[in-house]
């Protein structure tokens, strides 16, 4: 099903070479849903867009993952025999010759607030989306896509459209969210509104990893939700996870594997 998994649609006009990216998490729908719905009737007018189904194999068996994190192998650094390894460095052959990139998730938290991924490079276009949250700092903590396409001064922008349990209710933002990036570099003609809504910003500080199959959160925590300044809002055995003043919590797995990332603490910021 996936075997044509990157289609190129190019415009009659010059313009800029952009991605949109799904399923790097094969069991996100929401974005894999969408794609399959826009790609056979959309219509480039100017420059060139690949429409991607990132991880065809975790697509395909509704998994997050086969064998690896593939939105954790995006650097030229790394080397692996799985097929994620070799899908990371085939895509990033693929984001060279781009200008900008979206990748649309969903996220595991069962409520929450959506929210957009970038660094500042990216924050005029994010002004146009609506997500009312944008978090900066992952570039300087893993090898996601956006980060990859950071490090080479162009826009990253990863969007979390909601809870993977309701994917369905979020079609429609994806959707905007897709026809608002392609506008904004015009390889389409206007379809949707660009976004009014106002924006908090986070810094992402640090990753949690699991260590011990003892660890627990202190209770059911969403995304974004505020943590009090030294209380203790995770233990892994015997060491307890403490918070700082003004930060909150994002993407809590408790049930992630050992040496798998548990969580990743934020701070609110001004910018």
């Amino acid at each position: 099903m996936y075997s044509n998994s990157i289609i190129k649609k190019q415009g009659k006009l010059p313009g800029k070479t952009i991605a949109v990216f799904a399923g790097v998490h094969g069991n996100e729908k929401v974005g894999i849903v969408t794609l399959k719905k826009i790609i056979p009737n959309i219509e480039i007018v100017s420059g060139t867009v690949y429409f991607v189904f990132a991880n065809p194999p975790a697509i395909e068996q509704n998994k997050r993952i086969v064998n690896k994190n593939l939105n954790r192998l995006f650097s030229r650094d790394l080397r692996g025999d799985t097929y994620e390894d070799k899908r990371a460095h085939e895509l990033m052959d693929l984001l060279d010759t781009c200008d900008a990139l979206l990748d649309i998730h969903s996220y595991n938290s069962p409520t929450g607030s959506q929210f957009a991924i970038s660094e500042k490079r990216g924050f005029p276009l994010l002004k146009k989306m609506n997500f009312p949250i944008v978090v900066t700092g992952f570039s300087s903590l893993g090898n996601g896509t956006d980060g990859y396409m950071e490090k080479q001064k162009k826009i990253g922008i990863c969007v979390e459209c909601g809870t993977t349990k309701k994917y369905k209710q979020f079609i429609s933002l994806a959707e905007d969210t897709i026809y608002q990036f392609l506008q904004h570099f015009k390889c389409i003609e206007s379809k949707v509104p660009f976004s009014v809504v106002d924006q908090k910003y986070v810094k992402a500080k640090r990753i949690i990893y699991k260590k011990s199959r003892q660890f627990k959160f202190m209770k059911e925590f969403t995304d974004f939700e505020r943590l009090s300044k030294d209380s203790i809002f995770a233990t892994d055995s015997g060491y307890n996870h403490k918070a700082s003043k003004n930060e909150c919590i994002l993407f809590p797995r408790e049930k992630a594997k050992i040496g798998e990332e548990v969580c990743i603490i934020g701070e609110f910021i001004k910018i």
